[in-house]
């Protein structure tokens, strides 16, 4: 890598790493803001998760249409994003996310790696200015989502059972909903305690209370809070919108896995 095939830019930027990622990993808000100014994007294939595809037709404000071809080689959830273009001109993009100020703000370090020296020398005087324009799309995109949210309505809309999607964050915590019913499964979180509201609907959550269970019922606007290491165990007996609040390390069914686990990465996709 040499800095004839390279280009770098990066910004600090007044949203958290978690909204910024949000950013690339839904397809309608990646759509809206990638690329230089005027130009809009029709996705073909969007595959976020590593080794995923992504094509996509870019236009031009003059009509022309440009096909890409790419690759989502590495992705570290809040932190890390790095996409090949797979098709000429052939490079590699690596975003890297890094809060600041407790996480108020976040640098965002976006680095161009041309395979081809020669090329990239070729094309400098567009993708440099083409670059800071994607940038600038990008903060326009997520000063317009700052904007209040239902979560109730998120919740209702949500097709996927037990499967929690992030509608927010404070400081360490995500905020999360989710549509539930029937079980999900005995777990703990051995270092996070967890709150339970419930939006719709009656929740019902099993404890272990020494070498007994006790069932808790939390119906319509009840919150509860499960200590850290207590074994539990959600269940709804008809279908019940809830909301979350968990530290951001977290894991969806703590200290086992089943087919209804949820990686960070499933709780980031869009709503």
């Amino acid at each position: 890598m040499t800095e004839q095939n390279t280009f770098s830019t990066s910004r600090i930027l007044p949203f958290s790493a978690s909204a910024i990622y949000r950013a690339f990993a839904a397809a309608e808000q990646l759509a809206a803001w990638w690329g230089p100014a005027g130009f809009t994007n029709s996705f073909e294939v969007f595959e976020f998760q590593p080794g995923g595809r992504w094509r996509f037709v870019m236009r031009g404000p003059d009509g022309r249409e440009y096909a890409n071809a790419s690759i989502f080689t590495e992705l570290q959830p809040n932190h890390k994003i790095v996409i090949r273009h797979d098709c000429a001109p052939f490079f590699t993009l690596t975003v890297l996310l890094t809060p600041q100020d407790q996480g108020r703000h976040t640098l965002l370090s976006w680095q161009q790696v041309f395979d081809d020296a020669d090329i990239a020398q070729a094309v400098r005087q567009i993708v440099e200015p083409a670059n800071e324009q994607n940038l600038d799309r990008l903060t326009q995109l997520l000063q317009q989502r700052a904007q209040p949210v239902s979560p109730s309505a998120i919740a209702a809309s949500l097709t996927e059972l037990w499967s929690p999607r992030i509608v927010g964050e404070v400081d360490d915590s995500y905020v999360k909903v989710a549509k539930v019913q029937g079980t999900l499964a005995w777990h703990s979180h051995a270092l996070e305690d967890e709150l339970f509201l419930v939006l719709k609907g009656q929740l019902q959550i099993e404890i272990e209370v020494g070498t007994e269970v006790q069932t808790l019922v939390l119906n319509e606007g009840d919150m509860y809070v499960v200590p850290k290491g207590v074994r539990h165990n959600p269940i709804a007996p008809e279908e019940c919108h809830i909301l979350l609040i968990e530290r951001k390390t977290t894991l969806h069914t703590g200290d086992v896995e089943t087919e209804k686990t949820r990686s960070l990465a499933e709780q980031l996709r869009p709503v």
